[in-house]
């Protein structure tokens, strides 16, 4: 009997074939079954990268396999156009990146089918209370849209970070204060059981925020521009870290205060042609969104989180049109600047692509007057940077 392991067009292979294998690389029979079918998509539906297993490019086997479990429900022309791509740059990005473009590219190439799975899985949802243990603690497990987890992350992250300025304020010293996780465990606790109160320490913040922005009074001298801390300093544990200014809905007398989404739209030519065709048809839109720490969304997630969230909208950023400062630091438009232009840890082999990365220079700081401009940052993570 013959069987089918690889993608559509591979061709079929003896069935105790995978027990021969497998007693040859001493590895189990379904494993030797996963290795058959990923080899079999490789040189069939993706000759590109079969080609580079022939070359001296550096790469690494589980990548490439990892590809082929990805694209294996594509048609075989789209996989070999998406392996064509690949070929150039597979041994040159590092691993997270790489899979990451392989998803995006692989949502581009069935937009409807990944639209009508993600509805399929949607069914699917639910949420789970495991029994208390004798130390008091229960467990909870849930499954979750995209959308409704990346917003109630970030609720329960702000949450979690007022629950402690609230400890701070009630005299608790900074050593005694319960570490982030267990914050995060507080917050969560508390917008589960108790709302109405969550509700409140929120709206709160957002209302201290909110006259924070309006600026001191008439009679009140401003603040000295040399005591304000740079944009890019990290926020101390006791200020909240996710605030809108923007007016909240009413929601039983109290103001809630949304999660702010900063959304950096990339469109070309074509890719609006696509969406006004598809709106026209009647058929899905194509298109894929990052989210930042999540990795990429199709178009349909990316709306449905923006819905939920207060989108902050900016004017389109030219890096090459921003103008310099002068200051050590890059703060502002020059940092966004600097991301826009170079989107990735600089840093070989980095892999973080989040704007929480340090804007550093390349070549040593020249203490010298001077101005920064755009060209004299790249961003990388904190441990490279030092």
């Amino acid at each position: 009997m013959f069987k089918v392991f690889g993608g559509e067009g591979t061709p079929v292979v003896a069935e105790f074939a995978t027990a021969e294998l497998g007693v040859s690389l001493g590895v189990h029979p379904l494993a030797a079954r996963s290795w058959i079918g990923d080899a079999l998509d490789l040189r069939h539906r993706l000759p590109a990268l079969w080609a580079v297993t022939f070359t001296d490019a550096a790469f690494e086997v589980w990548v490439l396999r990892r590809i082929a479990v990805l694209t294996r429900g594509l048609d075989p022309e789209a996989a070999e156009l998406i392996g064509l791509e690949l070929a150039g740059v597979v041994g040159s990005l590092p691993a997270p990146r790489l899979l990451e473009k392989v998803e995006s590219m692989v949502l581009l190439a069935e937009a409807q089918a990944v639209e009508e799975d993600r509805q399929d899985n949607l069914g699917k949802r639910f949420v789970a209370f495991n029994k208390s243990n004798q130390r008091g603690l229960k467990g909870l497990y849930a499954k979750l849209s995209a959308a409704d987890a990346v917003i109630g992350e970030a609720q329960v992250q702000r949450l979690a970070e007022l629950l402690l300025a609230q400890d701070l304020a009630a005299g608790v010293d900074r050593v005694d204060l319960d570490s982030m996780a267990v914050a995060r465990s507080r917050a969560l606790g508390l917008l589960i059981a108790n709302p109405d109160s969550a509700l409140a320490l929120i709206a709160a913040a957002h209302a201290a925020a909110v006259d924070e922005d309006a600026g001191p009074a008439d009679d009140e001298p401003a603040p000295a521009d040399d005591n304000e801390p740079a944009d890019d300093q990290p926020q101390p544990v006791d200020r909240p870290a996710d605030q809108s200014s923007a007016p909240a809905s009413q929601s039983g007398g109290s103001r809630w205060a949304p999660v702010t989404t900063v959304l950096h739209l990339h469109l070309s030519e074509d890719a609006l042609q696509a969406l006004a065709h598809a709106k026209a048809h009647g058929d899905h839109p194509a298109g894929v969104g990052r989210l930042e720490g999540h990795g990429p969304l199709s178009l349909p997630e990316a709306l449905e989180l923006l819905q939920l969230s207060q989108v902050v909208i900016r004017p389109v950023l030219d890096p090459w049109a921003t103008a310099p400062v002068d200051s050590y630091a890059f703060t502002g438009n020059l940092r966004e600047a600097v991301l826009a232009r170079v989107p990735a840890d600089c840093y070989p082999y980095g892999v973080n692509t989040t704007h929480a990365m340090d804007i550093d220079h390349t070549r040593a700081y020249d203490p010298a007057p001077t101005t920064q401009v755009v060209r004299r940052g790249r961003p990388v993570s904190r441990t490279p940077a030092r």
